[in-house]
């Protein structure tokens, strides 16, 4: 590796606040290069070897996959709960972001049809870590505020101005009875009880003064893989125990960054949360490290950039969602393009009118 893993994403951080890329620098410590805790980095086979009951690799997280709110059409969420969670999406201005940065899940805040599609329309069961993000959606979908629809995420990032960050310094700091670790300099928060660490994890102090969400505060044992969840002793002396699948990443440490859990084959490094490309009819959306699938070609669906970002559509798509007779209101209903099919949903359904779009979003429930 040419420089320390952390210098690296923390000059990201500071560059851009690309919020996965800093919370991970941040949580493995101030100087995590190719050792962890005397375990050395096998350049050779592109991980760490490893002491596990199960073998690391790009499929982690099947189980997830094969589950779901609607295992048939292995949707993330019904079209009821999707439009509860894109109404979150649309009034709270940094959830949409703190989503890409969690999961790399392309929720649209400006468009209510692209943001139904990803969440009510069908998604591949080669999406790695399925389950786990269906999970956090659905805590979205039931939450009362927008602080309550960050928490769902492991990483969230704040607005200017946070409450949370009114008379803090720049140190980081424990939160919610050690549950979340808050970093007002880079304005996010790191939440150790979401699904992305393992059970048990809070905030606590390791070396360099820096936070984490650690399982303990010095470290014993080696570095495992147990199907999606990597265990290991970071170089702030804390332990940590991730669930790579959550993020769609497998299990392991990547070769040349050093960073824990392993993009699949075919993955890209990126800078941009959200940008998003097609290629070989699938979707690439980058998290702000590394660009995340979504295969199109599995569901009988092609990847289309046109009007817009990339997404999976039909091959004959009766709808789009930037078409001019989408997201628009009939009293209390919205006319929506979902997965390629054209549909109206009744904002009552959930509680909500139809709100007339203004300033750049279109026309949504709320």
């Amino acid at each position: 590796m040419s420089a320390c893993y952390t210098a690296r994403m923390r000059e990201r951080v500071q560059r851009a606040l690309l919020g996965v890329v800093g919370v991970m620098a941040l949580a493995l410590g101030a100087t995590v290069c190719t050792t962890f805790s005397g375990l050395e980095a096998d350049t050779d086979a592109g991980v760490p070897s490893v002491d596990s009951g199960a073998e690391a690799s790009g499929e982690a997280g099947d189980a997830g996959k094969e589950t779901g709110p609607d295992a048939a059409t292995q949707s993330y969420l019904s079209l009821e709960d999707a439009a509860k969670a894109c109404t979150m999406m649309f009034g709270c201005p940094y959830l949409a972001k703190s989503v890409v940065w969690s999961m790399a899940v392309p929720v649209d805040d400006l468009n209510y049809s692209l943001c139904l599609s990803w969440l009510a329309g069908p998604i591949s069961k080669q999406r790695i870590g399925f389950g786990l993000q269906a999970d956090a959606l659905a805590c979205i979908a039931e939450a009362a505020s927008c602080d309550e629809a960050g928490a769902c995420l492991w990483v969230e990032l704040m607005a200017p101005g946070d409450p949370r960050c009114a008379d803090a310094g720049p140190e980081d700091r424990c939160a919610d009875d050690a549950g979340s670790v808050v970093l007002c300099q880079y304005q996010y928060v790191i939440h150790c009880d979401s699904a992305y660490y393992t059970p048990g994890a809070t905030c606590m102090d390791g070396t360099n003064n820096w936070k984490g969400c650690g399982l303990e505060p010095d470290c014993t044992g080696v570095t495992s893989c147990v199907g999606p969840v990597l265990t290991y002793c970071a170089m702030d002396t804390l332990k940590y125990g991730i669930n790579c699948a959550y993020g769609g990443y497998g299990c392991g440490f990547e070769a040349d960054s050093g960073y824990p859990c392993v993009p699949e084959e075919g993955f890209k490094e990126c800078t941009i949360p959200g940008a998003s490309r097609c290629a070989d009819d699938t979707v690439w959306i980058c998290d702000g490290l590394y660009e995340s699938a979504f295969d199109c070609a599995s569901i009988g669906f092609e990847c289309t950039d046109e009007q817009g970002a990339a997404r999976c559509a039909p091959p004959s798509p009766a709808c789009a969602p930037t078409d001019a007779t989408q997201n628009v209101c009939h009293g209390t209903s919205i006319d929506v393009c979902v997965g390629g099919s054209a549909t109206t949903f009744d904002c009552e359904l959930i509680g909500l009118t139809c709100v007339p779009g203004e300033q750049g979003k279109s026309s949504h429930c709320g």
